[in-house]
């Protein structure tokens, strides 16, 4: 439940991450765009340079975001992976040991019932033999 709990996160934090990442990118889009009017309508190269530079910066920017959040989505999802392993290799060992463990219980609880029986048996026949002498008296 933890790790499923960890997991819808991990998912929840990628999808916030990339929704701002979609935002940064039209944010410097319509920078850049706008820059770009400025510049056409001044027919200034200085202003188009600007611009372009700006735009390349901007998606340097957001294409290094974007890396860094899918490196630790990835590493996420491995630690969840190795936890997820962890818990079924425990589980497993617990599901041994419980059924050693009744395992046993059920020798002990067999060998118990054995030893009350004979001691049973031997009672009746201690019995039966007090009867029969009595009988005989």
């Amino acid at each position: 439940v933890e790790a499923e709990a960890r997991a819808a996160s991990l998912e929840a934090d990628h999808a916030l991450s990339i929704s701002k990442l979609n935002e940064a990118l039209e944010e410097a889009w319509s920078e850049a765009h706008a820059q770009l009017e400025v510049a056409q309508s001044e027919r200034r190269h200085s202003a188009v340079t600007a611009a372009a530079a700006a735009k390349a910066q901007a998606e340097e920017e957001a294409g290094e975001h974007m890396e860094r959040v899918l490196s630790s989505h990835s590493s996420a999802k491995e630690e969840l992976k190795n936890e997820m392993r962890t818990l079924r290799e425990a589980t497993a060992a617990q599901i041994e040991t419980n059924q050693s463990e009744h395992t046993v219980a059920l020798e002990q609880a067999e060998a118990a019932r054995v030893e009350a029986t004979d001691k049973l048996a031997k009672e009746y026949e201690g019995k039966l033999a007090e009867l029969s002498e009595l009988h005989e008296a």
